[in-house]
């Protein structure tokens, strides 16, 4: 259609009524109009009643016992509502669907994500836990100063409102599109700690520690990609393990000619390894695009981290200034996934350095101003895909 009239709309022409609806051609449709509105918002509820019951004893005068247990109660409620309701109440709702293949020779189960329009019903999301979550702990004081610490308890992790819902939402920090699963439980988890630490004299702290978290049902993320966008979804894995080391040192200055005695370092150092499962249909798809793994790293989990502080505190002038500098190794932002168009890989956020600096000064005995420099060094945080085996691909 041409026109040479300035006054011509594209909307004289194309939403005239033979233009729009189905058209006499199989398979095919001419313009279709929905309301301009197709918005999904929700109402979110959640209620935790808790209680605890603990007993501190000394065994003996170096030996110290604590054992109690909490009982938890979560209650997680997630009312969705959409614009679309009055038009297509039946896919008024947006949420993802995996879809599985079973192959008929082998008996093999693989499966690849979409995402479907569903009824109200369907997207409403709840979680109700019951728990008792026992804990014990002891300290034994191996000489003055010198104590060891070992604890072992039962803990859960929540999901978000946001990694439950049944809401697309875009993460204009992240550039991530979001998008929420109902079907996400509690994770259980199971954890050990041991410390050894010697506490000097004014400030001094020297200690080597130890953690494991052994974790049932762990909630992970995945990007899998559908009608040409990723997605990023939270579920839970059968299982996941997580351990390390951390070593803490602080001490104060004063033996170095002024300003020393005004100054205090402090250095620490954690070595992270962590493991989940992958389920068994996620791992068999995955192999069919080259990814053949069984376990994975566990998401959100640096490699290492490292944090250094140099803190000045000069009382007489009401001055406090503090530098710090902290790492965090490479980092896994989601697992790899299969969508409608193949498998997106793993996407690791690379090792990031920064360097702040914080200075605080006193205005008589009321008044304190601030300033805080964050990221001095301007170090931006990078992404890539990664297989094992093949160099990374920036993302």
């Amino acid at each position: 259609y041409f026109s040479e009239s300035p006054y011509a709309l594209w909307s004289d022409v194309f939403l005239q009524p033979d233009r729009i609806g189905l058209s006499r051609t199989q398979n095919s449709l001419l313009w279709y109009i929905h309301p301009r509105y197709n918005d999904i918002s929700y109402r979110g509820e959640q209620e935790f009643h808790a209680g605890y019951a603990m007993i501190e004893f000394p065994v003996t005068r170096q030996l110290t016992l604590m054992v109690g247990a909490r009982a938890e109660q979560t209650r997680m409620v997630v009312d969705p509502r959409s614009d679309m309701d009055e038009f297509v109440p039946r896919q008024a709702y947006l949420v993802p669907v995996q879809n599985t293949i079973v192959n008929p020779v082998t008996g093999q189960t693989t499966y690849y994500y979409t995402i479907e329009g569903v009824p109200r019903e369907r997207a409403q999301a709840e979680i109700h836990d019951a728990r008792w979550l026992p804990a014990a702990s002891l300290t034994y004081e191996v000489l003055p100063g010198l104590k060891f610490r070992g604890a072992w308890s039962r803990t859960i992790a929540r999901p978000t409102f946001l990694e439950i819902a049944p809401i697309i939402t875009f993460d204009y920090i992240e550039n991530e599109t979001v998008i929420g699963n109902r079907d996400l439980v509690l994770a259980s988890l199971t954890n050990y700690d041991a410390r050894i630490e010697y506490l000097g004299r004014a400030s001094e702290v020297y200690a080597i520690s130890w953690f494991r978290k052994e974790i049932a049902h762990p909630i992970e993320k995945e990007s899998f990609g559908y009608l040409s966008t990723d997605y990023l979804l939270t579920i839970n894995y059968p299982s996941g393990d997580l351990s390390g080391i951390e070593a803490e040192f602080q001490r104060k200055l004063d033996f170095l000619p002024w300003p020393g005695r005004h100054l205090t370092l402090k250095v620490n150092y954690t070595r992270i390894y962590s493991e989940v499962v992958i389920p068994e249909n996620q791992r068999i798809s995955l192999a069919i695009h080259g990814i053949d793994r069984e376990t994975r790293a566990m998401e959100g989990q640096p490699k290492y981290l490292f944090n250094a502080g140099l803190m000045a505190d000069f009382e007489s002038w009401g001055t406090s200034l503090g530098l710090f500098y902290n790492v965090k190794g490479d980092t896994l932002k989601s697992g790899a996934a299969v969508g409608e168009t193949g498998a997106r890989p793993d996407i690791y956020t690379l090792r990031q350095g920064t360097l702040n600096l914080t200075v605080n000064q006193k205005l008589g005995t009321r008044f304190t101003v601030g300033l805080r420099l964050s990221n001095l060094t301007e170090e931006s945080p990078v992404e890539v895909y990664r297989v094992a085996g093949r160099p990374d691909v920036l993302r």
